[in-house]
């Protein structure tokens, strides 16, 4: 039996009659024509010749033969073998639980209705005795089977029971771990999944060499529903109110949704979502000075996957009202935009102090640094009234071009001073440093487009000491860490930034400063996604505060750290008698739920020789499956046998013309 994959191409089998019609279309109609040259009449029977007449009838039969073949080819034929003969091949199931496998289509989950599918699969399966290896896989891989490769009662059991989960999905690594398992047999892998468009969200590069051939299958449920989603929230606080900045994602053009904001367990906003709205952040003002904590979630109306409906928060006021100084050596009289002050006045907020000294203070020497816990020096010239070894401090240091070079070698040891550097406009750019956190926020910037005009060329002598947290293009440090100790190399002028009113490295003083408290205090994130590290320790007991039960495990512990498994907020009690909330999202990459563009499945795994199927389990019957599962690919014998009849044909018709 031979089965079809694209049975749509077999309606033009009819065209390989085209070469007898165009042969009869030849004909035309004789005429009686008196003659007396024998050569015309020797022409006449070496056309009528009874051996070339047969020959014409084989090259015809032939052209018809490599039409219909053609198109039997791109039809993809599959020729079908019993599967009690077949043992060539290992087939191996995935069977795809994370989050966005309980979207529901037609109330029913995909998750249930791929399950249905592979038990009803399985079941015809079990009669021809054939074995297989069963795995369920998420962000990890985990075997359904014991020890039996064969499909028993009990197999189908635990797969009706397969629970869903809030895990995103990895299917790189899946694949990767069974073809670096299985990679001397050849292999036929039937994914059960969602192919949601979140499926393939990064390069992935299969370097080993397959030594057998790999056909992948992947079975989906080809329908998708509405889904909603927040995309992002952000927290900008100040003394007397908290900013809560949210942005919510709408993937229906006509829909119309609302977004309620619950705070403290009092709803104390609710929007409209429309479709001018639905790429813009909806912003809340909270000012209730007396919470200093703020824990609650937004909610989006319900669609077809509820549970990324619910995004959870937790934010903890900050109590630190910091007082910074900054050392100026340039004149007082100096006012503008060309003036350093003017850019470091921009730090000033009401949650911060900031005084401003200049040369004239700086030589009086009449003002005391020990009230103040962020120091920044710009192009001082030494640092001998500053104790650089006060760890309860945050030093910011930006280097001049007048500054003593061998000053500044002795007062960072480890760091080599060369000198300061002038380029033309936009030579000299930032770029990510060596520190992810760092390189996060810079991303937020449009860096690419900074520019530098100025700036000191710096050596790091003692690369345990300092890190890079930004660098220039060449590779050249541009910020550089040493514990609590900041070292900007660029020469600060009114060429050294785009950002005219809000310099780039004013956003990093700041970020400095709350990446600093993070690291002194372990301050918790506003929230965190599903099988996130999260570093804690001496803890005693943890207890959900809102949270969806899918999972009979919330979370598990190691001795320095946590990871959760279920979204929602948590209610961390510590051996010392200290309590935290921490919030819990899932990954926003499952909320993308769109069918992936196949040819972006193709040239992600394009370094590897793998041919791939679709199957709508929607549409296709079990049956389909079974024949790319036990069948045999024929496409290349049909080339084969092409190739064979379009070089008779050409023998032949060169030969006919020969026959006298």
């Amino acid at each position: 039996m031979i089965y079809f994959y694209n049975k749509v191409l077999l309606f033009l089998i009819p065209l390989s009659l085209l070469p007898i019609l165009l042969h009869l279309l030849s004909f035309r109609n004789t005429k009686r024509i008196k003659f007396t040259y024998v050569n015309i009449l020797y022409q006449i029977l070496k056309q009528y010749h009874p051996k070339r007449k047969l020959i014409d009838i084989i090259v015809l039969t032939l052209r018809c033969l490599i039409i219909f073949l053609i198109i039997i080819f791109l039809a993809h034929p599959i020729m079908y073998i019993n599967p009690a003969k077949l043992n060539s091949n290992k087939i191996i199931v995935l069977l795809d639980n994370s989050l966005s496998m309980q979207q529901k289509v037609l109330n029913t989950t995909k998750l249930e209705i791929c399950k249905n599918v592979l038990s009803n699969l399985l079941k015809e399966m079990q009669k021809y005795n054939v074995s297989i290896e069963l795995f369920v896989f998420n962000e990890n891989i985990i075997p359904i089977q014991d020890n039996s490769s064969f499909i028993t009662a009990e197999l189908l059991d635990k797969i009706k029971n397969v629970k869903p989960t809030y895990f995103a999905t990895d299917i790189y690594s899946c694949l990767s771990w069974i073809l670096d398992k299985y990679n001397d047999f050849s292999l036929k892998i039937l994914v059960f999944t969602d192919l949601a468009e979140h499926i393939i969200n990064r390069d992935f590069e299969y370097e080993k060499k397959l030594n057998n051939n790999v056909e992948i299958s992947f079975c989906y449920p080809k329908e998708v529903e509405k889904n909603r989603y927040i995309d992002s929230v952000e927290f900008l606080e100040n003394k007397d109110f908290i900013d809560i900045k949210y942005q919510p994602v709408v993937n229906s053009k006509s829909d119309l949704s609302e977004a309620e904001l619950v705070i403290n367990d009092k709803l104390v906003d609710k929007k409209t979502i429309s479709d001018y709205s639905k790429k813009s952040k909806f912003t809340y003002i909270y000012n209730n000075p007396k919470d200093k904590e703020l824990y609650g979630y937004i909610k989006l109306s319900s669609d077809s996957l509820t549970e990324d409906n619910l995004f959870y928060f937790v934010y903890q006021k900050s109590d630190d009202y910091k007082k910074i100084i900054c050392l100026i050596n340039e004149p007082l009289y100096i006012k503008g935009f060309i003036s350093k002050k003017y850019y470091f006045e921009k730090l000033k907020s009401i949650n911060t102090q900031v005084d401003i000294k200049c040369m004239e203070d700086i030589n009086e020497s009449n003002f005391d640094l020990q009230d103040y816990e962020v120091i920044i020096c710009v192009g001082l010239n030494n640092f001998d009234k500053i104790n650089m070894e006060d760890k309860n401090k945050i030093f910011i240091i930006f280097p001049d071009e007048k500054i003593n070079l061998e000053n500044y070698d002795l007062a960072f040891s480890g760091l080599e001073f060369i000198e300061m550097q002038e380029a033309n406009l936009k030579e000299y750019k930032p770029n990510l440093g060596d520190v992810s956190e760092f390189n996060k926020f810079l991303e937020k910037f449009d860096y690419q487009n900074i520019y530098f005009k100025k700036r000191f060329l710096v050596t790091i002598r003692n690369s345990d000491l300092y890190k890079t947290l930004i660098k220039y293009n060449d590779g050249y440090p541009a910020l550089i860490n040493k514990d609590n100790i900041y070292i900007f190399t660029f020469y600060i002028d009114k060429d050294c930034t785009n950002f005219m009113y809000k310099p780039l490295f004013v956003g990093l003083i700041e970020y400095i400063l709350k990446y600093n408290q993070m690291s002194i205090n372990q301050e918790l994130k506003p929230y965190y996604i599903i099988s996130e590290k999260i570093n804690l320790n001496n803890i005693k007991e943890i207890t959900p505060v809102y949270s969806l039960n899918v999972l009979d495990k919330y979370y598990g512990t190691n001795y320095d750290s946590v990871v959760f498994f279920t979204p929602g907020i948590y209610e961390i009690k510590f051996l010392n008698g200290e309590k935290n909330k921490i919030a819990i999202n899932i990954s926003k990459e499952e909320s993308k739920i769109d069918i992936i563009d196949k040819a972006k499945i193709k040239k992600s795994f394009s370094k590897l020789k793998i041919f791939f199927r679709y199957f709508d389990i929607r549409k296709d019957k079990v049956e389909t499956i079974l024949n790319w599962l036990f069948g045999k690919d024929i496409s290349q014998t049909i080339i084969f046998i092409i190739a064979t009849l379009f070089i008779l044909e050409t023998i032949l018709s060169r030969l006919s013309k020969r026959i006298i």
